[in-house]
């Protein structure tokens, strides 16, 4: 892991990374069914799960708690759970014809007295 944080720092190897990722997550979502919504809540769920299996598997290769099955369920589980709920922060968010995305945090505040 410290290996990739410190690769991670020299600013090619950041965009060659980056650009990899950016890959991965456009060539998940073009496989998604078309009934889930595409949004910026999908982008960003994308993301994070993208960061996430790639935390799981660096923590899976420093201590093997979990099998390879185990693993892999526990990524598959998390990348429905962050696509459920994109689809429906990405409904909300149409459904409300807010402006942008501060305005999407804070009129849901506003909804339930926060």
């Amino acid at each position: 892991r410290a290996l990739l944080s410190s690769v991670g720092a020299h600013p090619e190897i950041r965009a060659i990374l980056e650009s990899e990722r950016t890959f991965r997550r456009e060539l998940i979502e073009g496989q998604l069914p078309e009934d889930i919504p595409r949004g910026p809540a999908l982008t960003v769920a994308l993301k994070g799960w993208l960061s996430f299996v790639d935390g799981a598997v660096f923590a899976w290769l420093e201590e093997p708690l979990l099998n390879r099955a185990q693993v892999r369920e526990l990524c598959m589980r998390a990348f429905g759970g962050s696509v459920l709920a994109a689809s429906k922060v990405d409904e909300k968010y149409r459904r409300s014809g807010c402006s942008g995305p501060l305005s999407s945090v804070l009129n849901e505040g506003q909804n339930t007295g926060g």
